[in-house]
């Protein structure tokens, strides 16, 4: 039997050519690069460590200061939140960060606010809890009692997407990840106008154009023409219990990414390729796939009397390696145009010509267009004293608004406005403004001076920082594709249904998931159907 076993060593080695090993047990990929620093990328960076492991190699590729649109601004010293400023008592990815980092919450109380439909305030509230609840009823009746009722059903079935989560479940697309949490109801409220969603749900026109569009306005700068999706999202936003990052929001960017031990690489992304590279040593790297049957055949009558000519010909079959897919990611640093190989990509920025401007370079079939414009909100700080006169006081005293909502009036060229306190501060709790504190505006342009005039009596220095906030919103939404291409993702499409803080995250943690699964081949954990159901009997 001395042939046999000199054949032996040379039957396991064709085998294991012949049955590659099962997809589960495929190595991690050696490198990922995340596109964005902003809370999308940072969030990325982090979920991405938690699936692939502490081998790989984590670059987060940020053209500018981290934090992306959650940003502050320094007004005399102090800091103020001029992005993404506040957080739902709900966000639970945003509250397991603050706890998990470390850092501390600021809940301040609102100021007393009123509506303003560019003649007179509309709705004006007051100190007294009592009289603003009879106040609602004397102008809208139940409507806002029913607004909440209808905001919560909509947030119930929202909140499933943790649970999902939770048991390491994704999703292809954002289509199949919202169908999953609330099925037809959701994609009827993503192919229609808040304003058609309430009408339809009862809600008077009063009520939508006095209560409903204001809010839309304030949250993202644009009318009651926004997808009823993002309309449900931004009523949230304004019920009470929202909190923000004492010392900035930015704060949880930077503390992810030192959590996820990423590498940050400053840089503006210009261009992304697929490259092919041969493996050496198929088998020891795990990459390999079946053998080709033809190259069995080498294995001849004259190899089998003599198995070490045999061997070093299969040896040497094998150590071409296989096909591996790997993106060449071009970026431009200040000491000019470099670049990387990457397994895995994550694009965690806006696509399109103003936003992330990337090329994409031999892609079969190719990468579609990103067309989805972005809406423009310029936010301005100004430290002075408001024109009380402007919005029909013309005693300054009398004035005890803190925050000024407005209604769809051609005719006015700002958004809202409210006084604002440093990031960690304490609200104003209801108390009159002081008669110079620092005023928050939002508008869709920036304020010319005759503008600033119109609304300060006197100012003392003015911040300003604009924004491609977020999408400009209408219905019916189409979303981009999550997956661009085998290992290329794109986050920032979930933004079509809302933009928050909190949709960041939950895409990052799906994109991180989700190229886990199919790098792996764990199909089972990929796009499942009734899910609630499926976890329901679990339990």
């Amino acid at each position: 039997m001395p042939g046999l076993r000199r054949l032996l060593p040379l039957l396991l080695l064709l085998l294991a050519a012949l049955c590659p090993p099962a997809r589960s047990l495929r190595h991690g990929p050696s490198k990922i690069a995340v596109v964005g620093g902003g809370i999308g990328g940072s969030a990325a960076a982090y979920f991405l460590r938690q699936k692939f492991g502490g081998s790989v190699q984590l670059h987060v590729l940020e053209k500018a200061a981290l934090g992306g649109r959650l940003h502050t601004l320094d007004v005399e010293g102090a800091s103020y939140e001029a992005g993404g400023s506040v957080i739902h008592p709900l966000n639970l990815h945003m509250k397991h960060f603050v706890k998990e980092l470390g850092l501390s919450v600021a809940s301040p109380q609102g100021s007393l606010a009123g509506v303003y439909n560019g003649e007179e305030f509309v709705f004006e509230e007051s100190s007294w809890s009592f009289i603003n609840l009879l106040k609602l009823l004397w102008h809208y009746g139940l409507n806002p009692l029913r607004m909440s009722m209808w905001v919560e059903d909509i947030l119930d079935k929202f909140m499933r997407i943790y649970r999902y989560q939770m048991h390491d479940y994704a999703f292809s697309s954002n289509e199949r990840l919202l169908h999953a949490l609330g099925g037809d109801d959701f994609t009827r409220l993503l192919n229609q106008s808040i304003d058609e969603a309430m009408q339809r749900a009862g809600f008077s026109q009063k009520f939508i154009n006095q209560v409903v569009c204001p809010a839309m306005r304030v949250n993202y700068g644009q009318g009651v023409t926004i997808n009823g999706f993002v309309g449900a999202v931004s009523l949230a936003g304004v019920q009470s219990g929202l909190w923000s990052v004492k010392g900035g929001n930015k704060l949880v960017c930077s503390g992810l990414i030192d959590s996820s031990k990423a590498e940050v690489i400053p840089g503006t992304v210009v261009a992304i390729e697929p490259k092919t590279r041969h493996t050496r040593g198929g088998l020891t790297t795990q990459r390999h796939k079946r053998v080709n049957p033809s190259a069995v055949a080498l294995w001849d009558a004259r190899d089998r009397r003599d198995s070490l000519p045999a061997r070093v010909r299969v040896t040497e079959l094998l150590s071409a390696g296989d096909p591996v897919q790997l993106y060449e990611v071009t970026y431009n640093t200040s000491s000019g145009l470099t670049g990387d190989t990457y397994d895995i990509v994550v694009i965690a920025a806006p696509l399109g010509r103003k936003m992330a401007n990337i090329t994409f370079r031999n892609f079969d079939p190719p990468i579609p267009e990103f067309p989805n414009p972005y809406h423009q909100t310029v936010t301005t700080l100004v430290h002075g004293r408001l024109n009380t006169s402007f919005f029909g006081y013309q005693d300054p005293q009398a004035f005890h608004l803190g925050a000024i909502f407005t209604t769809d009036n051609p005719k006015l060229f700002i958004s809202s406005l409210g006084v604002v306190t440093p990031v960690g501060d304490a609200g104003t709790g209801g108390k009159l403004p002081l008669p110079s504190v620092v005023w928050k505006v939002f508008s869709n342009e920036e304020l010319t001076k005759e503008q600033l005039s119109l609304l300060f009596s006197s100012y003392d220095s003015v911040k300003v920082k604009p924004w491609l906030a977020y999408p400009q919103y209408s219905a019916p939404e189409k979303f981009p594709p999550l997956v661009l291409h085998e290992q290329l993702y794109y986050l920032n499409g979930l933004e079509r249904a809302a933009s928050a803080m909190e949709m960041s995250a939950i895409a990052a943690r799906n994109a991180a998931l989700l190229a886990f699964h199919r790098w792996h081949g764990h199909s089972a954990s990929v796009d499942q159907e009734d899910l609630h159901e499926k976890l329901k009997t679990e339990l």
